[in-house]
């Protein structure tokens, strides 16, 4: 079974501190076949349509074709600044470089948006 449609109301909702909502949802009694679906995609990421009973039916939903990204993906900000992190802790245990992270950050930063600049100029 690739994906689960239940019968479920929205039960509740709390705001959390990097903006993102813990979503509770009652149901009805669920079968075996639910409740393994379930505890196999615990944590995973995907797609959730919501729509009451009263509105448009779900079939007139375009559900996004792109993967979900969620708290284990960082965003490609994230992951650059990672990446210049562990090439300044690189140059650092080598004794190339010396200076904060926040310093050498800010420079290959510039450095990036130099050399884009000039390709717009162009």
């Amino acid at each position: 079974m690739n994906k689960l449609t239940l019968s479920a109301g929205l039960a509740g909702l709390t705001s959390k501190s990097d903006r993102s909502y813990t979503l509770r949802f009652d149901t009805l009694e669920l079968g075996s076949e639910e409740i393994s679906w379930l505890n196999e995609n615990l944590k995973a990421w995907g797609w959730l349509v919501i729509s009451p009973n009263q509105e448009d039916p779900i079939e007139d939903v375009d559900v996004p074709t792109d993967r979900a990204t969620g708290k284990d993906t960082k965003s490609p900000s994230e992951r650059l600044r990672s990446v210049l992190y562990a090439w300044y802790a690189s140059l650092q245990e080598k004794g190339a470089i010396q200076g904060s992270f926040s310093h050498f950050y800010e420079a290959k930063m510039e450095a990036m948006i130099c050399h884009f600049k000039e390709k717009l100029d162009r």
